[in-house]
């Protein structure tokens, strides 16, 4: 009896000295106060995050508004688009198909879609699918051939042709929407049918992601609906959804925090979902182990940050002596981030429905250190300190330019004679046209933008789909010792990259 109750008394004392440490420690307190106040001192207009532990949602909340117009709050079903975090949705569909024994990510491209070739022979003979799907192609970027272009996907690819390579086969990372454009089509036509259909009916379906769709299109009809906002003056401010269905694979999925949330549990489970395996592990262990070195230095705001690689279409890096997963996405005014830790067996999904912040960065870190026992840091407030200092920067940079604006000038020759159409083998047409007393270039029926004269032949471009109202694109036109204007050089995105600092459209004869 006496060694019983001395038993009993070790334990009841253990526990109660453990009670008030776990009321400490429980990672869901206070939660929802600090995401409330982050997203207000960011200037949020909605947001909504999940947490998945274990096999289990444990947490799905909506804050803010769908609309910053309108009262309408966000909820856990609210739709949003979730961006480049489609990209790991194609890599999981061209998974499914190698399990099948239907294609090889080590398969050459020419293989599965011959009518896709790059400007190098070379690399387009060697291409594997792998390489698609993992940013070591050569090329970089050229988001603006898709971007409000109105090209179809096949004509996207087809005009992949003239781009120039920036780097040598598989010597560096650069990240290219195009590509996975590429490994989308290719899992769509081994599967006999198209990108979509195959992700709703592989992904979708199977893990219960009953509200998730592939195109901007199926959101009519739909009440719970978030609506992209741009940052103006700290304000948001509601713009229009942009549809890039012509670049699916790479971005076009829109979804909830219910729905995702069933995604990370997909992956948490090694690619098993309610006992059945979807994706082999095999596979999953491919996705999450390193392709690419996609990060040359260290991020000063990361110091437990040691390694940046990128899997199959997931970012990896290690997080206090743990594997980090994530991805993060992002369309016009739609900022997203999904992220997850397997040893933890904690994921986390944030969507947000604001530009020009980084809060859909901050949080997932905020949420996983509470898992880990990490040291504890306000993620928000260190980001926006980033971030404030990165717009202090670019103030800087835009006050130079302003300063280097020749005053007094006027263009060298009268309106009607820029008026004509410019082309690009890459990217396409410009029109310039002429309304009243105004410039206008027209790159599609979707987006278009006013000229203001800037200085000599020089004019900014105020865009239809600006997210923010200063000018940062500018239209310079060369013109000849006849006096006849042969070309359009375009500086600024969305033509210019980190790799082109301009992009120059060619005048056409008239008449052609």
């Amino acid at each position: 009896m006496l060694r019983s109750s001395r038993v009993a008394f070790v334990l009841l004392t253990s526990v109660l000295a453990a009670a008030p440490a776990v009321a400490q420690t429980d990672p869901l307190r206070g939660l929802d106060a600090y995401i409330d106040k982050a997203r207000q001192d960011w200037g949020v207009a909605g947001l909504a995050v999940a947490i998945v532990k274990g096999d289990s949602v444990i947490y799905a909340k909506g804050f803010g508004l769908r609309d910053a117009s309108k009262p309408e709050r966000v909820t856990e079903r609210t739709l949003f688009a979730i961006g480049s975090n489609s990209k790991s949705f194609t890599v999981v569909a061209l998974g499914m198909l190698q399990d099948e024994g239907k294609l090889s990510l080590d398969d050459r491209m020419m293989k599965h879609l011959p009518e896709f070739a790059v400007s190098d022979p070379y690399i387009t003979r060697e291409l594997t699918l792998r390489d698609l799907v993992t940013h070591r192609s050569g090329y970089f970027r050229g988001d603006a051939v898709w971007m409000g272009s109105g090209f179809s996907r096949d004509e996207i690819l087809r005009r992949a042709l003239q781009q120039p390579a920036a780097t040598s086969f598989r010597s560096t990372f650069g990240y290219n929407n195009i590509m996975f454009l590429a490994a989308g089509q290719i899992a769509g036509k081994v599967a006999g049918t198209s990108w979509d259909a195959l992700v709703k009916q592989r992904i979708f379906a199977p893990l219960g992601m009953t509200s998730s769709n592939t195109s901007t299109n199926d959101l009519a009809g739909q009440s719970d609906v978030a609506r992209p906002h741009a940052l103006v003056d700290g304000k948001p401010v509601p713009i229009s959804y942009r549809n890039i269905d012509n670049v699916g694979p790479a971005g076009s999925i829109n979804s909830n925090v219910v729905d995702m949330a069933q995604y990370l549990r997909f992956h948490l489970r090694d690619g098993r979902y309610r006992g059945t395996q979807l994706l082999s592990k095999r596979f999953q262990d491919q996705m999450e182990t390193a392709q690419s070195i996609s990060s040359p230095g260290r991020d000063t705001l990361l110091p437990m940050v040691h390694f940046d690689t990128y899997g199959l279409g997931l970012w990896l890096r290690d997080y206090y002596g743990k594997l980090l997963v994530s991805h993060g996405g992002g369309i016009d005014g739609m900022l997203s981030q999904m992220a997850w830790l397997p040893e933890a067996d904690v994921g986390v999904v944030v969507l947000t429905n604001t530009d020009g912040q980084n809060l859909q960065n901050a949080l997932p870190f905020k949420i996983l250190d509470r898992f880990i026992g990490a040291p504890d840091r306000d993620w928000s407030a260190l980001y926006l300190t980033q971030a404030q200092g990165q717009r202090r920067r670019a103030d800087s940079v835009r006050a130079t330019l302003v300063s280097q604006r020749v005053a007094g000038t006027r263009p060298s020759l009268p309106a009607d004679r820029y008026v004509g159409v410019y082309d690009n083998p890459f990217y396409g047409e410009l029109r310039i046209e002429r309304e009243g007393d105004e410039l206008v270039l027209r790159r599609s029926r979707e987006q278009w933008g006013k000229l203001s004269h800037w200085h000599l032949d020089t004019y900014g471009v105020t865009w239809n789909v600006n997210r923010t109202p200063e000018i940062n694109t500018f239209a310079v036109f060369r013109i000849d010792p006849n006096a006849r204007v042969t070309a359009l050089e375009m500086r600024g995105p969305p033509f210019a990259t980190p790799y082109a600092e301009s992009v120059v459209f060619s005048r056409k004869p008239e008449g052609r």
